[in-house]
């Protein structure tokens, strides 16, 4: 893993937490215990914190980041797949945000709600708990 000081923050990782060797991390961010990142993800916490629950699998090729002021926060048991892109959102707990998916600053996946693969979850959207959403603009679906 490849870690950076940014603006006098460093990163924490948990020691039970499994890092891939390639991984980027970049600042204020925290990784919780038993989380796992996948291979050639970036962390990048230039102008706000990320928090990384426990238990949470980031999958590869991930880029997770924020926006100036806006946080971004995974809550415990979340599952992104491969190649998704967030920033400066909320996804809550056991929420699935599928492979290629894109989720904006100021959005809240709620919690065990799934994004579906390649769907896109614009600015200030809020996924309800439990509600599967497609598409691009991904919305409030069905109920699983």
């Amino acid at each position: 893993m490849i870690r950076y000081t940014f603006g006098g923050a460093e990163p924490e990782i948990d020691p039970h937490a499994t890092v891939e060797t390639d991984v980027v991390v970049i600042g204020d961010v925290t990784i919780g215990a038993h989380s796992v990142i996948g291979s050639r993800a970036v962390l990048r916490a230039d102008d706000a914190p990320i928090s990384i629950g426990d238990g949470v699998v980031i999958g590869p090729r991930c880029v997770v980041h924020v926006t100036p002021g806006r946080p971004t926060t995974i809550d415990s048991s979340a599952i992104i797949g491969t190649a998704v892109h967030i920033e400066g959102c909320h996804i809550m707990a056991s929420a699935v945000i599928g492979d290629g998916a894109i989720v904006l600053a100021g959005a809240v996946v709620g919690l065990g709600a799934v994004v579906a693969p390649r769907s896109t979850v614009t600015s200030g959207t809020i996924i309800e708990a439990g509600r599967r959403v497609a598409g691009t603009p991904a919305t409030n679906g069905s109920a699983h």
